[in-house]
């Protein structure tokens, strides 16, 4: 509560624990210490106590601290929190109070841009200044001058993130090469701009905000141009056709009212023009940026920008004048606060129409970095050949065509995989057929919160997964089945992920009355998903892939729930897998009866129940003989998985015991003739 006592110029002293960010343990998930690295950040201390030693505060500092909280508090009684939180976020770069909803609605969308305080914002805002200055008669250079000081303290006010330090330090080249009577050249400033923000922070490279705000600023530059050649033609040309142009349209000012009104829609359709070359042109260059940070595309993102941006000088400045005016005419302020409320009342109407068109986003998956440095060199290649050119034909457009094919063209699978996820204490395994065919076994933790937001559907969108063929629980304990019941309530909502069958373990009378068992039947039902038993016997056949079921037999009288865990024999060529859920007790001893039977040795096993002492005996695993067991648990977990006494008797029988406490999510590669088992951390060193 007393943020005014850290601004930057105290001296303080703490004492607590100092760790480092915890680290992505999955594909596609995010990564924290990735994160805060990027905004300069290497630690995080767990104070127990602070103490201010000096008060030497900043002035400045601490006046900007209290002009951000004056105006923050002034959006905040003039709209509903929801509209507020989106003002706060437009306007003083806060997001604490932007709603999660809006903010993966905007982004789901392809406007996300706008919550961010960029390019676009700080022209609109020293635009207006300077244009008000110089109505009230001030001298050019003092009006410049006033305006870049508001620009520092505007950046200093919001935090300078990495858009905003890049939009502030162009801006202010663009204003000293007017004070210095030189000319402004966009790539120069860019590039200076670029240069200054990596000696301050070299990681801010690798930053989604920065790689996207420096490509849509080069997709201007440099694409932009490159499509107004192809399309209507050299410089001169251009310039030949804007002077007919500027002559139609005076000819037509002068004479009847339809012609008047044909000039509008003239000079309207020439400006959707020009906005949907640029539109297009910042897709080019940030596309693959997009799908390798976010995994999708939004289809429909350039019209929706079309039907936006117009309105966006209007929300800036409105709600800018009455943030300002309501710290002494509130009643003002909340006149033009409802103008506010109706454009961002359109842009989420407008969004939540859009996403109930057909097909609203392609999930594609994250592109390896050879295909994206593969697409960028294409591009450079073409804008060299456009630019020796004198004559230009259409032949950029098809190399462009064939470059984004390249990018988004899946690469047919050669391997079957099987991913065992870290979702902490609980389970989660994606299995992943060659044809494409997806199965996902359970999916849920105790020990981390909505898994299924944070863990299951950025990794299926990473892997470029929209549907799910198969989901299957193994049985209703919340640590299998959290996510899933997620990922459903996800399908419900929104249509980007399917799910076509969820299939269940036989019910038994226990089962049946079980809150977990219930739960997952009405999130299906919701989500219109069919729903299919299993039971021991139940096969199915995809290619040389097989899934077998050798548990729960029908009506079997299981000691416990974990007793009665769906048991899974996956055979790909040679590699044999099982999966064992929580199995335990006589369900545990059922099995082993089966595979005695059989006599099959299986490459993979997943242990059952996290690794607990009194699951997967002795017999069990003379019987199994698996070359590697993997375990999925949490870190420190409260049950002491994986217990001491299961290591020992996996090691008695030599097996590669690798689990997601330690290599992250464990990935199994599978071919015709060979297997292969990979940590993610492993892969990442």
């Amino acid at each position: 509560d007393q943020t005014s006592s850290l601004i930057p110029g105290n001296t303080i002293q703490c004492f607590g624990t100092l760790k480092n960010f915890a680290t992505a343990s999955n594909p596609g998930e995010f990564d924290q210490k990735q994160y805060y690295r990027e905004l300069n950040f290497y630690y995080q201390l767990y104070a127990d106590q602070i103490e201010v030693v000096s008060g030497h505060s900043n002035i400045l500092f601490t006046k900007l601290d209290e002009i951000r909280h004056q105006l923050s508090t002034s959006i905040e009684s003039g709209l509903p929190d929801k509209q507020a939180g989106i003002m706060q976020a437009v306007l003083l770069g806060q997001k604490t109070e932007l709603p999660s909803d809006i903010k993966q609605l905007y982004q789901q969308n392809g406007i996300g841009h706008l919550l961010a305080i960029s390019g676009l914002h700080v022209t609109i805002f020293c635009f207006g200044i300077f244009r008000l200055l110089l109505i009230c008669r001030l001298p050019r250079r003092i009006s410049i001058l006033a305006t870049i000081s508001f620009l520092i303290s505007y950046g200093l006010m919001t935090g300078f993130s990495i858009s905003t330090s890049r939009a502030v330090i162009m801006m202010l080249l663009l204003f000293a090469a007017d004070l210095l009577h030189r000319s402004y050249d966009l790539l120069s400033s860019l590039a200076i701009s670029a240069c200054i923000i990596t000696l301050q922070n070299p990681y801010a490279v690798y930053s989604c905000s920065f790689l996207l705000s420096y490509f849509a600023v080069l997709g201007i530059a440099a694409i932009l141009p490159a499509l107004q050649m192809i399309i209507v033609g050299d410089s001169e040309k251009r310039r030949a056709k804007l002077r007919k142009k500027r002559r139609w349209i005076r000819e037509k000012q002068q004479s009847t009212l339809l012609d008047k009104c044909q000039c509008k829609l003239s000079l309207l359709l020439e400006k959707t023009a020009q906005s949907l070359l640029a539109s297009a042109a910042i897709q080019l260059t940030t596309l693959p940026i997009v799908l390798f940070f976010f995994y999708e595309i939004p289809v429909y993102g350039i019209l929706l920008n079309l039907l936006v941006l117009p309105l966006v000088s209007y929300l800036v400045l409105i709600g800018g004048i009455a943030c300002i005016l309501g710290l002494w005419l509130p009643f003002v302020s909340h006149f033009l606060f409802g103008t506010t409320y109706c454009i961002l009342s359109f842009y989420e109407y407008l969004c939540r129409l859009f996403q109930r068109l057909p097909i609203h986003s392609l999930i594609l998956g994250q592109p390896h970095i050879s295909r994206i440095v593969i697409y960028y060199i294409i591009l450079a290649l073409s804008l060299l050949w456009i630019n020796k050119r004198t004559i230009i034909k259409p032949y950029p457009l098809l190399i462009w065509t064939a470059a984004v094919i390249l990018l988004l063209f899946p690469i047919p699978r050669k391997y079957f995989k099987a991913v065992f996820l870290d979702v902490g204490q609980g389970d989660g395994i994606l299995l992943q057929h060659t044809d494409g065919t997806t199965f996902l076994i359970d999916g849920g933790s105790t020990s981390k919160n909505n898994i299924g937001e944070y863990c299951l559907i950025p990794y299926l969108k990473s892997q470029g997964i929209h549907c799910i063929d198969y989901m299957i629980m193994t049985h209703a304990d919340k640590d299998h089945i959290s996510g899933q019941l997620e990922l459903m309530k996800h399908v419900a909502d929104r249509q980007d992920i399917q799910i076509r069958k969820l299939l269940l373990p036989l019910p038994s009378q226990e089962m049946q009355s079980e809150e977990g068992y219930r739960q997952m039947i009405t999130a299906a039902k919701q989500a219109d998903i069919p729903i299919q038993t299993i039971c021991a016997g139940d096969h199915l056949q995809k290619g040389a892939l097989s899934v077998a079921c050798l548990h729960p037999k029908p009506f079997f009288d299981a000691s416990s729930a974990n007793a009665y865990s769906t048991t899974l024999e996956v055979t790909y060529y040679s590699t044999k897998m099982l999966l064992c859920g929580d199995l335990e007790g006589d369900g545990e001893q059922y099995v082993l009866e089966q595979l005695k039977r059989s006599g099959t040795r299986f490459n993979i096993l997943k242990v059952a129940h996290h690794g607990s002492k009194n699951s997967t005996s002795a017999e069990f695993l003379a019987q199994v003989q698996p070359q590697y067991a993997i375990i999925s648990c949490g870190k420190n977990n409260r049950y002491g998985h994986p217990h001491r006494e299961l290591l020992s008797r996996l090691n008695s029988i030599s097996a590669h015991t690798l689990s997601t406490t330690e290599q992250g999510a464990v990935t199994v590669y599978a071919g015709r003739d060979s297997v292969s088992v990979l940590g993610y951390f492993d892969k990442n060193k």
